[in-house]
């Protein structure tokens, strides 16, 4: 036998009511009947108490990871010429033709870096291979031509090759931070956010200013914390990404999903502190305004659940379960005029939406207009069986 659902008992429990209190044609004080998310009920607290009205609960979506969004990046600055004396050097020798000819350039491997950079900077990326390439054939210990091949293998999305350079360059210069940092955006690039994190932990150790490293090393951490949080692993998920914050503030999304780990942690006080960052670096973050107003639901704070879900409709004007939840905050509240309105819009939006239907009965009941009640609430039960 098919039980009914959750809804279809909530609802009729209330047009019960509704029902006797039209045959007794008793006058009765407004009043909230009782109270709690239905959703969130025991089927045996259910049956224990009646007319309660019914919040839809935000669903728990996996989280996505980000990509490394850079495809080329630009030429590091280093001072690949050489001084003499106060004067740059040419990068190479000049030797005199036959009988007094046309000059003969012959480049030292600071030339060929140097001409290098020049094709580089032109995005003529393979020949400035071919010239970084040739000034380390002539200096195999130029740790600024490796570094330069790394970069340059990057812009031709040639990653893994990227690495090896990189690592290269690495153990020539150990105390340079410009080859982690760009180690470790090779490293995004392949997807491996794990790998990348020594490097570009090394890169701010060595250079605590440099944004570039701090922006790829929060991107590695939220990847981190979005594999947590899908592996179910909230502990491990909350400590990636507050770490992600720490080098990034400003981010947004690792904010409000280090709201969603503490939610998952039941660590509320946490998650509406990560939500309300969310919102103040992004105030039209409908994900961490719905969250949020979810959890004040939760803790009984109707009054900020309300208006919470007044700035998702703002955003989301078409959101039927947003109205919904606002006009339930609002009932709780004894706001009952505005939650009527509130569940005819989530009505209007999603006319099969049984939840919304049976919370319209729920608010004219608790002001007494029980036969207006019926009518929604018969519908509820005949959407949700």
């Amino acid at each position: 036998m098919t039980q009914p659902s959750l809804c279809s008992r909530i609802t009729s429990s209330i047009l019960g009511l509704s029902l006797v209190f039209l045959a007794n044609a008793r006058a009765l004080k407004a009043q909230d009947i009782s109270g709690g998310a239905g959703v969130l009920l025991a089927s045996a607290d259910v049956e224990a108490r009646l007319g309660k009205g019914i919040f839809t609960s935000p669903q728990n979506v996996a989280h996505a990871p980000k990509r490394l969004e850079k495809k080329t990046v630009a030429r590091v600055r280093s001072a690949h010429a050489r001084q003499t004396g106060g004067q740059e050097t040419s990068g190479g020798d000049s030797t005199s033709g036959p009988l007094g000819g046309s000059v003969r350039r012959v480049l030292d491997a600071e030339g060929y870096n140097k001409q290098g950079d020049d094709l580089f900077d032109k995005g003529q990326y393979d020949k400035a291979l071919e010239s970084y390439q040739q000034a380390v054939k002539l200096k195999p210990t130029y740790a600024e031509a490796y570094l330069n091949i790394g970069q340059t293998f990057f812009n031709l999305g040639k990653y893994d090759e990227a690495v090896a350079a990189e690592k290269q360059a690495i153990t020539l210069k150990p105390d340079w931070a410009e080859p982690y940092a760009a180690l470790g955006s090779a490293y995004l690039k392949l997807e491996k956010s794990a790998d990348a994190l020594e490097p570009l932990n090394k890169a701010i150790t060595l250079d605590p200013k440099d944004t570039d490293a701090r922006n790829s090393l929060s991107l590695a951490y939220y990847d981190q914390g979005v594999a947590a949080y899908n592996a179910n692993r909230y502990e491990d998920a909350a400590a990636a990404y507050k770490q992600a914050v720490t080098f990034k503030p400003d981010y947004a999304e690792a904010q409000n999903n280090l709201g969603d780990s503490y939610r998952r942690l039941q660590k509320y006080p946490e998650a509406i502190e990560a939500y309300k960052q969310a919102i103040r670096i992004k105030p039209d973050s409908v994900d961490a305004l719905s969250n949020l107003s979810a959890i004040y639901d939760k803790l009984g704070r109707y009054p900020e659940a309300a208006d919470a879900y007044k700035q998702v409709i703002r955003f989301k004007q078409d959101d039927a379960e947003a109205n919904n939840n606002m006009g339930y905050a609002l009932g709780k509240s004894k706001r009952w005029t505005e939650a009527i309105e509130a569940f005819k819009r989530a009505i209007q939006l999603k006319p099969d939406y049984a939840e919304a239907q049976s919370n319209l009965g729920w608010a004219y009941n608790n002001i007494g207009n029980y036969s207006a009640a019926l009518e929604p609430l018969s519908t509820a039960i005949k959407l949700k069986p």
